[in-house]
């Protein structure tokens, strides 16, 4: 069943690519930013609707604490190691000062992310580019 739901989740965050970013945007074809995952997560029937509180679009900088962090924590069943980051699981970065930038895995090191510089979803490679040499952290809602 796991197999399943997972593929699901990635089948669900493909259909994001191509979203135009939009700070706390989580309407697919519409607007997204990289919360848009907690959408896929429910569509999917994963978790129950997540009701993200307002951020400013500059918390990653301006905050010590990591409430996107605290979000993932609350559904994902535990943390897994780079190695065993399987299609469905959350990779989250830490691009500042806390953990505030996530994706989808579809087969690591492949992932589904808002990318802000691009203006939209896309799918890219999460270890290099852009993503290279942020701390990441790999979650698993199975």
């Amino acid at each position: 069943m796991s197999d399943e739901m997972r593929q699901r989740v990635v089948a669900l965050a493909i259909e994001w690519e191509g979203t135009p970013y939009v700070h706390e945007g989580r309407v697919k074809g519409k607007c997204a930013d990289c919360t848009f995952f907690a959408k896929v997560f429910e569509e999917a029937g994963v978790i129950p609707p997540v009701i993200i509180p307002h951020y400013s679009p500059q918390a990653h900088v301006n905050r010590q604490s990591a409430p996107y962090m605290a979000i993932v924590q609350r559904y994902a069943k535990r943390e897994v190691p780079e190695s065993e980051a399987q299609p469905g699981d959350v990779v989250l970065y830490n691009m500042a000062r806390c953990f505030s930038h996530g994706g989808v895995v579809v087969k690591w090191p492949q992932i589904v992310h808002a990318d802000m510089a691009v203006g939209r979803v896309v799918r890219a490679e999460g270890h290099v580019g852009r993503m290279q040499g942020y701390e990441r952290r790999f979650f698993s809602f199975w």
